[in-house]
């Protein structure tokens, strides 16, 4: 990102269908329940931004950053993300479903009960995320990284898993663990989580022969 972009302020006056921003830095806009059927960003910088229940389908992103920002509840189905970065921002409740990611990073962020159903994700960092309850159902992963992640109940039914890894994650009470064939985890993570691979394969823990007959 490129340190001399444009300090613009705008409103939800300013977001009309069809509106293309770029090379700007937007700061504190207050942009809660907007609803635009196409917007497009490139080279912008989103500082402290609030987009909480906005609508916002057709939402193609490319080369930007949103820092801070409360995207809660915020709807971009069918959205199109493209070398861009979220750092230290609420995405609670997040629908992205039908959407694609590609060279994009997630980094601090809070993104519990986030919808990601049929998503295309591809070149996609997740690090020290908060992800409990997420929703990955009919989703490609392809070269994801999941790092130092909380995914707890977090679901992964029906997903294809290419060059995917896993390190250092909470799975706690994780849905679909059958269907992360391919996935790479680390030795340490494998034996912490071993009852939870075990239920997914449907093995009972044997209990000691000796301590059965006394």
């Amino acid at each position: 990102m490129p340190n001399d972009l444009a300090a613009r302020v705008i409103s939800q006056a300013d977001l009309a269908d069809g509106t293309s921003l770029s090379d700007v830095e937007i700061s504190g806009a207050q942009l809660t329940g907007i609803q635009t059927q196409s917007f497009q960003l490139e080279k912008a910088r989103f500082i402290k931004v609030n987009l909480t229940d906005a609508r916002l389908p057709r939402f193609h992103v490319s080369g930007s950053e949103f820092a801070e920002c409360n995207l809660s509840n915020l709807k971009i189905p069918d959205c199109a993300f493209r070398r861009s970065l979220f750092g230290q921002s609420k995405m609670t409740g997040i629908n992205a479903s039908g959407g694609t990611f590609g060279d994009t990073e997630f980094v601090n962020c809070v993104m519990d009960f986030a919808l990601f159903a049929r998503v295309k994700f591809k070149n996609v960092t997740f690090r020290n995320c908060q992800m409990r309850d997420v929703d990955f159902s009919d989703t490609a992963l392809e070269r994801v990284l999941f790092i130092d992640c909380d995914l707890a109940r977090t679901t992964f039914d029906r997903v294809r898993v290419t060059e995917s890894e896993m390190r250092r994650c909470m799975l706690t009470g994780l849905r679909g663990i059958g269907h992360l064939r391919g996935i790479a985890m680390e030795w340490n993570d494998i034996l912490a989580h071993a009852d939870l691979f075990a239920a997914g394969l449907g093995i009972e823990i044997a209990t000691d022969a000796d301590e059965a007959s006394a």
